[in-house]
């Protein structure tokens, strides 16, 4: 079975970083990763950008 990545198991500390110069011959157009892994990432933004949006609205500006 295949378990899918969740925004739960993603850690509180995710430092990400790219690298430049890497070709991958392998990948559908060179890509290197395909699938769920940006799906997850944009969901937790969106979340986040909701917060906040919903924050400013009652006034509270405060960063968290």
């Amino acid at each position: 079975n295949y378990k899918l990545i969740l925004p739960v198991d993603i850690p509180e500390d995710l430092r990400v970083t790219l690298l430049l110069k890497a070709p991958n011959p392998y990948g559908v157009l060179s890509s290197k990763a395909v699938g769920e892994p940006p799906f997850n990432l944009s969901v937790i933004f969106a979340i986040r950008n909701a917060i906040d949006s919903a924050k400013r609205d009652v006034g509270n500006n405060v960063w968290y």
